[in-house]
Order: C-alpha cells, then sequence, then structure tokens
C-alpha cells in the first residue's frame, strides 16, 4: 500500500487503467491491473463521477456539501475515508 496523505489542495482523479459502468445507479468498476471488480453506493458513485476529470480535495468536498445535506466536518471525514479506500485499492491517483 502506498497511501498519500489527501490534503486540501490535493489533486485527485481516477486511476488510467480502469473500466467502469453504471448498473441501477451503482458503478462498478473492474481493475485492468489486478483483476478485482467493486461496487459503489451512490454517493460514492457520484464521487467517482465528479474524479472523472482532475479535481482538488477541496473542490470536491465543495461540490459535494453543496449537492447533500451534510455538515462540512461530516463530508470531509466521509469522504477521506472513501477516498482512502480508493487509493489504497489503486483506484485513483494524487498529487
Amino acid at each position: 500500500m502506498n497511501t498519500q496523505t489527501i490534503e486540501s489542495n490535493t489533486r485527485l482523479e481516477r486511476h488510467p487503467d480502469l473500466v467502469s459502468t453504471q448498473v441501477e445507479g451503482e458503478e462498478i468498476i473492474l481493475s485492468i491491473e489486478n483483476g478485482q471488480y467493486y461496487g459503489l453506493n451512490d454517493v460514492a458513485t457520484r464521487i467517482w463521477e465528479l474524479l472523472k476529470t482532475p479535481l482538488a480535495f477541496e473542490e470536491l468536498l465543495t461540490q459535494l456539501q453543496s449537492e447533500y445535506d451534510v455538515t462540512p466536518d461530516q463530508c470531509q471525514s466521509d469522504t477521506l475515508t472513501l477516498l482512502n479506500k480508493l487509493q489504497d485499492e489503486s483506484l485513483i491517483t494524487c498529487a
């Protein structure tokens, strides 16, 4: 595991070696690198959609807070938890 600390200015984007599609509102991702399938719930799917183009963590939080009824602290905590999991599985890259 090569997890980078995610800070407000960290640029996030999808790993290029993935194939994904939506099935009944949820994202299904296939890692070509390891052959694993991953499923994302509706909020995680929205985050995945937003990461189609590189985005700073702070920009991602701003967008999510405008779309969902969530406190800034809860949004940051939940989003970091998901992003760290995605990073651990090499589904996103951080710079």
